[in-house]
């Protein structure tokens, strides 16, 4: 138990707490000591495997490159729209708006 708080960042105490909460919610043991050391009880097996698959959707970023492109005569941004402006740095905001 010390070494997985040391690997989360969190006190022993605090990491224990919350498997007491967890075992309550689900109303099913976790983990299950097999001689001096614990194991993933299927649940926890199952429910590790989901937050990785989870985990690799967050950690997957999209290049994000963004292209300007002139839709009319003039400089960058001008949208050809009478009523939009870019005097704003290129970000269009209506005339009069705040």
């Amino acid at each position: 138990m010390r070494r997985a708080a040391q690997r989360l960042g969190l006190s022993q105490p605090t990491v224990s707490s919350a498997l007491a909460r967890l075992r309550r919610h689900f109303d099913v043991e976790l983990l299950t000591r097999v001689g001096n050391v614990y194991e993933l009880a299927p649940l926890a097996e199952h429910t590790a495997q989901a937050l990785g698959s989870a985990d690799r959707v967050f950690q997957t970023r999209p290049a994000f490159a963004p292209r300007l492109e002139r839709s009319g005569p003039g400089s960058p941004g001008n949208t050809g729209d009478p009523g939009l402006r870019t005097d704003n740095g290129g970000a269009a905001g209506f005339i009069g708006g705040t």
